[in-house]
Formats: structure tokens, sequence, C-alpha cells
């Protein structure tokens, strides 16, 4: 499994989860983009790498195969903003809808459809508050949190057969 098949399975899971919560308005999009992107005014989710440790190998002979697997971990942070209306005191704020998120990755469900498709979650951490000034000279919140999940990279080789063997005997 590849950096892109991780974004895919994670992020195509929170949409889901997301969508049955009622909140399919919320965009989940890769941070550090190759591209400049612009400023969005809708509430979004954002998603980056954060590290990939190694944790383990092994190997699986199956007949005439070799398999070399590699465990591996990796450390995703996620980002959200949401632009607040002061006089709409129901509205989510962008705590409300990372804490959503992280709150759904965490469930029974994704649980099972990420272990499904070869991610395991590990550990989703407390939401950390964070707050900057934006592009309109406004106070705006942009907590996070960390999801790190495990998965392998599987190699898989033919084993060469065997034509003959030799046998020499030797006096000490």
């Amino acid at each position: 499994m590849r950096d892109n098949d991780l974004f895919k399975i994670i992020i195509a899971e929170l949409k889901l989860l997301l969508a049955d919560e009622g909140l399919s308005d919320i965009k989940i999009k890769q941070s550090y983009q190759p591209t400049q992107q612009s400023v969005s005014e809708g509430r979004r989710l954002f998603i980056h790498k954060v590290s990939n440790p190694q944790v383990g190998s092994g190997i699986i002979y199956d007949g005439t195969k070799r398999k070399q697997q590699y465990l591996k971990r990796a450390s995703f942070q996620f980002d959200a903003l949401a632009q607040q209306d002061p006089s709409d005191i129901n509205s989510l704020t962008a705590s409300d809808i990372l804490t959503i998120a992280a709150d759904l990755l965490q469930s029974y469900e994704a649980v099972r459809n990420l272990r499904n498709n070869g991610v395991n979650i590990e550990r989703v951490t407390d939401v950390r508050p964070s707050y900057f000034i934006n592009d309109k000279d406004r106070n705006e919140s942009s907590p996070s949190f960390d999801l790190t999940v495990t998965y392998q990279h599987t190699y898989e080789k033919e084993i060469p057969n065997i034509n003959g063997v030799n046998s020499n005997l030797h006096g000490v």
C-alpha cells in the first residue's frame, strides 16, 4: 500500500461517515498541494502525512513464492477551517467539526471498514486548538488532531526451482 492508497481509503471513509451525519458539505482536501490553492469560504478538513516509521518485517513462503512483508505505521494530521458567523450561535465551529471527524474515525464502522481495506487504526490524539489571523484580518481557529494507522507493504518473488542436490563427504 502506498501513500496515495492510504489517502484515498481514509478520505473516502471519512466522507461517507460525515455524509451519514448530515455533514456532506464539508470537503476533505490533502494539505500541501504542489500548486497554490485559493482560500475557500466553505467548511474544510485538511489532511497531510506527518511521519512514516518502519515497524517490522517478515518473510512468508507460499509454495514457490516468497513474500517479504513490511509493517508500516503512518501518522496523519487533520486540520479544520470553518468561518464563524457570530450571529448564529448554533453553527458548528472548526473544533466541533474536527471533534466529530475524530469521533467518527474511531467508530465501529470506520474501524471495520478501514481494516477491510488493509488499514488499522492505532490511535487518534486529542483535538489541539490553534488560532491565526486570516487573509481578512479576522481571528480564525484551525484545530488539529493526529490519526496513526498501521498497514503493510508486500513484495512477492518467485523462488526458482531446485534442479539438483550435491553432497560431499569429507573425512576429518
